[in-house]
């Protein structure tokens, strides 16, 4: 069998991989402020409920007491509705 003349290797080109130019990122900090005012506002009004229910305890727990049943027929209306469309 004759043997089959081997094709010569191309030079292979190199890949220039350039990287992306980066530009200077434009820092809002109008937005930084206000997101950190919101965080800031939320924060107090968590303090704010958790400070009035400390205070008014004994009628928070009337409250909740009297919402107990009004509770518990949302959630058998739910427990139906679910049952109904499964």
């Amino acid at each position: 069998m004759p043997r089959k003349a081997k094709k010569k290797a191309e030079p292979v080109e190199e890949l220039k991989i350039e990287e992306p130019k980066v530009e200077e990122e434009k820092v809002d900090w109008g937005a930084k402020v206000a997101k950190a005012g919101k965080i800031i506002l939320g924060i107090l009004i968590i303090l704010g409920g958790v400070f009035l229910i400390w205070t008014f305890l004994p009628e928070f727990l009337a409250v909740l007491k009297g919402l107990i049943g009004v509770i518990l027929i949302l959630v058998g209306l739910l427990v139906i509705a679910l049952g109904w469309l499964d």
